[in-house]
């Protein structure tokens, strides 16, 4: 899991690195990402690359994702586990 694009109407620049949270629904603490360098931009969309994400809080993503890919039909299997390097 290398990133996402998000809906934002904030200005960023790219090549700027922020941190961002994301609500995942029916979840009360959001996923906090510590560090993303903004890699694509275009109208209200933003595009992160992840730099810095605790395990714990990755792997409250990836289960996410798989859930909603196997809802919508989308996946079968289980997604295979992306190998971190430690910061």
């Amino acid at each position: 899991m290398g990133g996402c694009t998000i809906r934002s109407e904030t200005q960023l620049s790219y090549a700027q690195i922020v941190k961002v949270s994301l609500q995942i629904p029916g979840d009360d603490l959001p996923v906090t990402v510590d560090a993303a360098v903004v890699r694509n931009m275009q109208v209200n969309r933003i595009g992160l690359e992840f730099l810095r994400l605790q395990q714990v809080e990755r792997k409250r993503l990836q289960l996410f994702i798989q859930s909603e890919l196997q809802r919508r039909g989308l996946r079968r299997e289980p997604m295979e586990e992306v190998p971190t390097v430690a910061t």
